[in-house]
């Protein structure tokens, strides 16, 4: 089960589909280690920056196992993401 939180109460709630696509959608973009369409601004005083459009991040998750433990842990591609968030891995997850 996805959950969400209730703009209007704050309350946490099952998660519509659009809620969880929409949620989904945000999360493989902030994951995305994608440099197209990045551009350099090179400053007077030499040092050059780039706005990363919200890509390039990591995400925290969490979930809930089926013996009611709570894991956790710290993701940096959407694939890792999916595999935790859907416990079809094997892999030990870091809780933290």
């Amino acid at each position: 089960m996805r959950i969400a939180i209730d703009p209007d109460t704050g309350e946490l709630i099952p998660a519509t589909v659009p809620t969880a696509k929409a949620a989904d959608t945000e999360l493989a973009n902030m994951l995305s280690k994608s440099a197209v369409g990045l551009v350099e601004v090179h400053h007077p005083d030499g040092h050059v920056s780039v706005d990363l459009q919200g890509r390039f991040m990591s995400a925290s998750l969490a979930r809930i196992d089926s013996d009611g433990t709570i894991e956790a842990t710290c993701v940096e591609s959407a694939d890792r993401a999916a595999e935790f968030l859907s416990g079809a891995d094997n892999t030990q997850w870091e809780v933290q």
